[in-house]
């Protein structure tokens, strides 16, 4: 919902987070728009029709590298991660465990972190200060398949019928859940150092 509530808390988070994202985001987002030719991660057969299977597949692999090293940036960065937040994701733990609802937890957690502040800082680079120019139309498509497909890993969501040129990012998803639990859980402690 695009509330008073909610803009208060994005507002909030790109506030806390901001010194996170430019840690953790700043090098794949500048390779992401940086790169002369950013439809080496089209994936999608309809927007470059002349493309061969082999080449295709050569587009799955880099957009696949290029997510894993996004995401490995995300969760590499845990000593910058904020530490107001690592206390409110600790409260909600705890609150969650007393509620014996612990399978919330991580739903909480990364539809704010990622829903709220990771993904729409991948997609616009340049409303959280990673970029000072605007993407171009290339680039601004390889961020939107990176970011969509590390909102589908928080989510635990696989690609389907509605984007089946994306079901091969399927492996990816799969491949990083338990990764993406171990991120949760350090991000979810409280550290009074």
């Amino acid at each position: 919902d695009n509330s008073i509530a909610t803009k208060s808390v994005e507002a909030y988070l790109k506030l806390v987070g901001k010194k996170y994202l430019e840690y953790s985001l700043y090098q794949p987002v500048r390779e992401l728009c940086m790169n002369p030719d950013a439809s080496v991660w089209e994936v999608d057969p309809q927007r470059l029709p002349g493309l061969t299977t082999s080449e295709i597949q050569l587009n799955q692999e880099r957009l696949v590298q290029i997510t894993q090293r996004t995401f490995n940036s995300i969760t590499e960065s845990v000593s910058a991660f904020p530490q107001e937040l690592r206390e409110l994701f600790a409260t909600w733990r705890a609150k969650c465990i007393q509620m014996n609802a612990i399978h919330l937890h991580s739903r909480l957690v990364c539809s704010l972190l990622f829903l709220r502040l990771i993904c729409p800082a991948i997609l616009s680079p340049s409303l959280f200060d990673l970029r000072h120019d605007l993407p171009n139309e290339k680039s601004c498509r390889a961020l939107t398949l990176v970011a969509k497909s590390i909102h589908n890993l928080a989510n635990d969501q696989k690609f389907g019928n509605k984007e089946p040129y994306m079901e091969f990012m399927n492996a990816f998803i799969n491949g990083n859940k338990a990764k993406m639990e171990r991120f949760l859980e350090r991000i979810s402690t409280f550290d009074d150092s």
